[in-house]
């Protein structure tokens, strides 16, 4: 930061009309947030394409991905219980899936 320097830029979410068209990582609106861990992660779910990703802080590179059954539109939580640390979202409700809206947790496992 001291720099300016960019280490990396990815686009965040995918646009699910564009990818059948072959564009695939197209980017698309946010509305959220991202976290930072310090074991190296950034997780973020503030993307229409209802996805929650980890990324490498390092590389810019997803390390983990998963479909939510809403939209997560609130900047994620992280923290520990018994030295095990876990990671939760606020998901929006969502009538296509059924889900009602709250929170989802997920273990972060090295």
């Amino acid at each position: 930061m001291n720099k300016g320097e960019i280490l990396w830029q990815v686009p965040l979410g995918e646009d699910k009309k564009l990818a059948q068209m072959g564009i695939k990582q197209s980017g698309m609106y946010n509305r959220g947030g991202c976290i930072a861990t310090a074991g190296g992660l950034i997780f973020i779910a503030a993307t229409g394409d209802r996805k929650f990703r980890a990324y490498d802080q390092k590389t810019g590179k997803i390390v983990w991905e998963t479909e939510l059954p809403g939209v997560g539109t609130a900047i994620p939580s992280t923290y520990a219980i018994n030295q095990r640390q876990f990671v939760t979202i606020a998901v929006s409700p969502n009538q296509s899936t059924g889900y009602k809206g709250g929170y989802l947790t997920f273990s972060i496992d090295n």
